[in-house]
């Protein structure tokens, strides 16, 4: 274990999580448009600059959730394996949807089109909120293994880590946003000329 002083970069804090579960294989790159991401068919960590050479408890969050989607991917984790299958599918079955409710204004048939993608759209969103937060207490549990954190950095490394793995839901609720926006202005009149 490593006393946390902050002199570990992300960069290190991914490889120690990674070398801990034996998964070799798996590279950290420095991303030079600042995303942060586990590429699988790749078994690359691609972090951006402020987490790969970051030395804060951020960029130690980051790069253990980034680690711990590589250990999910090795280990066969259900969610994460029917997340990746199913996740591309996320934004053609809002944009779907959307276009679908549209056009039932001029064919009722389309209705059974708008449900059936809004449905699908808030599945695959809660299967990614679920395999997210599966990620996030994985990623803790995994630092907490590595480095020697206070009650005080665990804590804060927790919050950092729910609250990226809770984005997934705010995009569900946003959907049901979205969607009630477009029927009001609709019975408002306003979408309609």
């Amino acid at each position: 274990m490593t006393k946390i002083g902050y002199e570990l970069s992300g960069f290190e804090i991914a490889n120690k999580i990674l070398l801990s579960k034996e998964l070799k294989k798996v590279k950290v790159v420095k991303d030079e448009v600042s995303k942060n991401c586990y590429n699988s068919d790749e078994k690359i960590i691609r972090l951006g600059e402020s987490i790969y050479s970051g030395k804060t408890l951020l960029a130690y969050a980051v790069a253990a959730h980034e680690a711990s989607h590589a250990v999910q991917d090795n280990e066969n984790h259900n969610l994460y394996m029917v997340n990746k299958k199913i996740l591309p599918f996320y934004n053609p079955c809002f944009y779907l949807c959307i276009i679908f409710f549209f056009i039932s204004f001029i064919n009722p048939i389309f209705i059974f089109f708008t449900e059936v993608s809004f449905i699908l759209t808030v599945f695959i969103g809660l299967v990614t909120f679920f395999m997210e937060i599966n990620c996030s207490n994985g990623a803790c549990r995994l630092i907490n293994k590595i480095l020697v954190l206070n009650k005080e950095e665990r804590f804060i490394i927790r919050s950092y880590l729910y609250l990226a793995g809770s984005t997934y839901l705010f995009a569900v609720l946003l959907i049901f946003l979205k969607i009630i926006v477009v029927i009001l202005k609709i019975l408002k009149g306003e979408m309609i000329n």
